[in-house]
C-alpha cells in the first residue's frame, strides 16, 4: 500500500463494564495513526462508573446504543457507520498488543488478501490446538480446528471473530454478517469467511497481530447453558448446510455427540428441555437454511 489506509475498529458489546473500559483504554494507545473506534452497545443499562468513562472519552469513540440484540446485528450496524478501508472486529474483553492495527494492515499490501485473523491467547489456555499446526481449518464433516494461539503465519479457511479484519469493500459485496446467526452467534465469522473466500480472495493468519482474550463475564456467556447449547446447535447446522457437503450431515451430527450429551445430562441433568434442546437447535438451523434458499437471501 502506498498510503496507510484508514481503519475502523468495531466493538459490539453487551453488559460489559470494566472489561469494556479496559479494552478501550488499550485501543486508545495503538501505534497506528489513522483509525476510529466504533462501539455498538446493546446493554439496557450500565454502572455509573462505566457511563462516566464513556462520557469522559466521548471524543475518542463513536458510541451507538441499539435496542435490537445480536452480535451480527451489532457488527452490521457498526459496519454501516464505519469510514475505514479496513474494518477490524474485536471483542469487548481483550488486551491488544500496541501494534495490533499495524500488524493487521501490513497484510493488505498483498492485493490477494481479503481478510486477516490475528493471534489469540486466552487466560485459561482453552484455545483448541492441533499437532499438525493447522489454523482456522474446517473439515468436510464440519469439525473446526482453531489453533489461533499458533506462532506460524499461514492461510486459513476461517478467521476468529475476537480478532479479525477485512477489506470494507469485500464486506459490502457480501452484505456483511448473516443475521440469522443469533444468540451466541457461533460460526458467524466462519460463514462470513467462506463467503469472502468465495469472491476469490485469501484469508491469512498473522501471529504478530495479537490479543489476549480475557473472557470476561457478561454478554452471551451469561445465558443459561441449555439456551446457549440450543443456539450453538442451530448456528452450527446453518453453517454446515450453507457451506459444507450435505452428504456428511449424519457424520456431522455424530461428531457432536459429546456436546449433545453435555447439554442433555451434564448441564441439563436429564430434564425434558435439555433433552430436546440439541434436536430443536438442529431442526431450526435446517429451517433457517431452507428459508434463506426460498427467500434468495443476500447472505447465501
Amino acid at each position: 500500500m502506498k498510503t496507510r489506509p484508514f481503519v475502523s475498529i468495531i466493538i459490539p458489546t453487551l453488559h460489559r463494564e470494566k472489561a469494556l473500559c479496559d479494552t478501550l483504554m488499550y485501543l486508545f494507545d495503538q501505534d497506528y495513526p489513522k483509525y476510529e473506534i466504533i462501539v455498538v452497545d446493546q446493554s439496557v443499562r450500565h454502572r455509573e462508573e462505566t457511563l462516566k468513562f464513556l462520557n469522559d472519552h466521548k471524543t475518542k469513540i463513536k458510541y451507538f446504543q441499539i435496542s435490537k440484540k445480536g452480535t451480527t446485528i451489532a457488527k452490521n450496524y457498526g459496519l454501516k457507520c464505519a469510514k475505514g478501508e479496513i474494518i477490524l472486529f474485536v471483542d469487548d474483553d481483550i488486551k491488544p498488543a500496541q501494534n495490533l492495527i499495524s500488524e493487521h494492515v501490513v497484510n493488505y499490501e498483498n492485493q490477494n488478501i481479503g481478510g486477516v485473523s490475528g493471534r489469540i491467547e486466552v487466560q485459561d489456555n482453552s484455545m483448541i490446538k492441533d499437532e499438525e499446526g493447522k489454523v482456522g481449518f474446517v473439515t468436510k464433516d464440519g469439525r473446526f480446528i482453531d489453533n489461533y494461539s499458533s506462532k506460524t503465519s499461514c492461510e486459513v479457511m476461517t478467521v476468529h471473530g475476537c480478532n479479525a479484519s477485512f477489506r470494507k469493500d469485500f464486506l459490502d459485496k457480501v452484505h456483511g454478517f448473516d443475521e440469522n446467526f443469533t444468540g451466541n452467534a457461533i460460526r458467524e465469522e466462519s460463514d462470513l469467511s467462506f463467503r469472502i473466500r468465495r469472491l476469490g480472495y485469501k484469508l491469512v493468519f498473522d501471529p504478530h497481530a495479537e490479543v489476549l482474550h480475557l473472557k470476561a463475564s457478561g454478554g452471551s456467556r451469561d445465558k443459561d447453558r441449555i439456551t446457549w447449547y440450543e443456539d450453538f446447535f442451530r448456528n452450527e447446522m446453518l453453517f454446515f448446510m450453507k457451506h459444507l457437503p450435505h452428504r456428511y450431515l449424519v457424520l456431522r451430527i455424530l461428531n457432536k455427540i459429546r456436546p449433545i450429551l453435555s447439554c442433555m445430562f451434564y448441564y441439563g441433568k436429564g430434564n425434558p428441555r435439555a433433552i430436546i434442546a440439541p434436536w430443536r437447535g438442529f431442526i431450526n438451523g435446517y429451517k433457517l437454511y431452507k428459508k434463506e434458499i426460498k427467500d434468495r437471501s443476500e447472505w447465501l
